[in-house]
């Protein structure tokens, strides 16, 4: 699995023991403990998709996800662009044979955007591959039917729309 040296700025869940993540996987694919569910700011929240907090943080990324997929003739996920909660932050872990599918299943698309950086417009981004690698993530384990289970509670996060016209 992954995580990230800022985890504990973003969740309270730390694993005592590699034995503690193997329970934890127990009848499970996958255990992910930082799940986030975005709503827009103000005084009116409505939910927002994964799709869409995407694109507002990390505008152009749809587009280059989308035309990965079908470059190596993965379908776009309905998951990607109807969920409004998902698990971000590569927190997660799953079994090896599991984690090996998703390498071998990712890595013509992240060894093309290696070889591409700089040429497309949003692998400009010092960090853009990995905020597209978190997006893969969602739409592998949705095509794949990985089942999950979520070790924290939801977290909602305000967002702010930069596309929003005021009145």
């Amino acid at each position: 699995g992954f995580s990230s040296y800022r985890q504990t700025e973003k969740t309270d869940h730390l694993f005592a023991s590699k034995d503690e993540v193997a329970v934890s996987l127990d009848k499970v694919d996958l255990v992910a403990w930082c799940p986030y569910r975005f709503v827009t700011e103000g005084d009116k929240p409505r939910p927002v998709t994964i799709l869409e907090i995407s694109e507002w943080c990390h505008p152009g990324i749809t587009d280059l996800l989308c035309r990965l997929l079908w470059k190596y003739n993965q379908p776009f996920s309905g998951y990607y662009g109807a969920a409004r909660e998902g698990f971000f932050c590569n927190y997660w872990a799953t079994t090896k044979p599991i984690f090996m599918q998703w390498m071998e299943w990712s890595w013509p698309m992240v060894k093309w955007c290696l070889e591409n950086q700089g040429q497309e417009p949003y692998l400009r981004g010092e960090r853009a591959i990995a905020y597209l690698c978190e997006r893969l993530f969602l739409c592998w384990c949705s095509q794949l039917g990985v089942r999950a289970r979520m070790l924290c509670p939801t977290k909602t996060i305000p967002c702010r729309n930069p596309y929003l016209v005021k009145a």
